[in-house]
């Protein structure tokens, strides 16, 4: 016997998605490859953990240095929501919204200890053409 009820569920064709900050790291790997003209990229491992927390972990990639990974920063979300998160890389911070994250991303971005950090892979991976 099958009991036939209407759909008590809402209509998930949501217009407006929630841009959450993995998109927002992916979206910037890719400006780094363009930049670099691909002599490093960047990835991002995420690990999820049993109290809900969410970590997405930030690391620089030299290809060319047998994939050299440096870890720039993480990101951990208390749960499911996006924001507010934790930003972990020199300082810790507290990111409310999709802006402040961008502008965090700015800054570590164009800091000078990135700035180098980013001329010594790509000096290194120079040195490695055969790769």
């Amino acid at each position: 016997m099958t009991i036939k009820t209407e759909n008590l569920w809402p209509d998930f064709s949501v217009e407006e998605t929630v841009i959450s900050p993995k998109t927002i790291l992916e979206e910037q790997i890719q400006f780094l490859g363009k930049g670099t003209k691909n002599v490093l990229t960047a990835n991002i491992r995420t690990e999820t953990f049993e109290n809900g927390e969410i970590k997405n972990i930030f690391q620089l990639v030299a290809p060319k240095l047998d994939g050299y990974k440096y870890t720039l920063f993480t990101l951990t979300q208390k749960d499911i929501r996006p924001f507010p998160c934790k930003f972990d890389g020199e300082k810790t911070f507290s990111i409310k919204n999709k802006e402040t994250l961008i502008e965090r991303l700015r800054v570590v971005f164009n800091s000078d200890e990135t700035k180098e950090i980013i001329k010594i892979l790509i000096s290194q991976s120079m040195d490695n053409p055969k790769r």
